[in-house]
């Protein structure tokens, strides 16, 4: 005799497959969702640490670039150093070179021994030695020579002292005026410039082409013939005739 299966039977077996196969899905779904999270915290870790060695990567970078720019920076430090070291350098074998004072111009001078000679008797030495600054216009020989016969020798006796230290010392001009600096006073001044002298008169200073004209109280004139000797206290100018103070 034949089993027969009912309808709740066939509804049980049913259940029971069921059952078995929720179960199998519930662990693929927690099998894949385990997975899945591995995944994600794998992938998370991998971008932090992607992250990370970029981050210390970009920051390597830019203390490698601190690094250089530092050392650019101390490099230029240590040129400009370097650079002021030889420019003072150069200044002090500048200032040994030139001579001490507008006196030793005049003595180291072939074309000046008359004017050494006068400054020496008007006992002028150690006020053109002096600290200064000072510029002097130097009359060559040919420009004492030139003056009327007997003139230097009277100018150079000692009853002659007061006469000769007034010329002398209107010659001289108690600041240092390079050449550049008395062409930019007489532009300044429309084509003239005065100058006051240690002797306390004026001298007037102007331009014929790219030469100084210097012309005394009585109007005679004398041409810069030499500019610019520097010396430790001022400046000399070598001027081709002597200059004549109205007193």
């Amino acid at each position: 005799m034949k089993k027969k299966f009912g309808v709740a039977t066939a509804l049980g077996a049913v259940v029971i497959l069921v059952g078995c196969g929720a179960d199998d899905v519930a662990k693929d779904v927690s099998k894949d969702a385990a997975s899945a999270t591995e995944a994600v915290v794998e992938r998370g870790v991998d971008e932090v640490m992607d992250g990370a060695d970029k981050m210390a990567n970009k920051a390597m970078d830019g203390a490698d670039k601190m690094m250089d720019e530092t050392k650019n920076m101390a490099d230029d430090v240590m040129d400009g150093a370097d650079k002021m070291m030889k420019d003072g350098d150069k200044m002090v074998d500048e200032a040994m070179e030139l001579p001490a004072t507008v006196v030793d111009i005049a003595v180291g001078s072939a074309d000046h021994t008359t004017l050494v000679t006068a400054v020496k008797a008007a006992g002028l030495v150690d006020a053109l030695s002096a600290p200064g600054p000072v510029t002097v216009f130097a009359p060559v020989n040919t420009a004492f020579d030139a003056l009327p016969p007997g003139t230097v020798d009277t100018l150079l006796k000692p009853d002659s002292k007061d006469a000769l230290t007034g010329i002398l010392t209107y010659h001289v001009v108690p600041t240092k005026a390079m050449a550049s600096d008395v062409v930019t006073l007489v532009t300044n001044g429309g084509g003239k410039a005065t100058v006051k002298t240690l002797q306390g008169e004026e001298l007037t200073l102007s331009l014929s082409g790219e030469k100084v004209i210097v012309t005394d109280a009585k109007g005679n004139t004398a041409t810069v013939i030499a500019a610019d000797l520097a010396a430790g206290n001022g400046v000399v100018h070598v001027i081709d005739a002597v200059l004549m103070p109205a007193q």
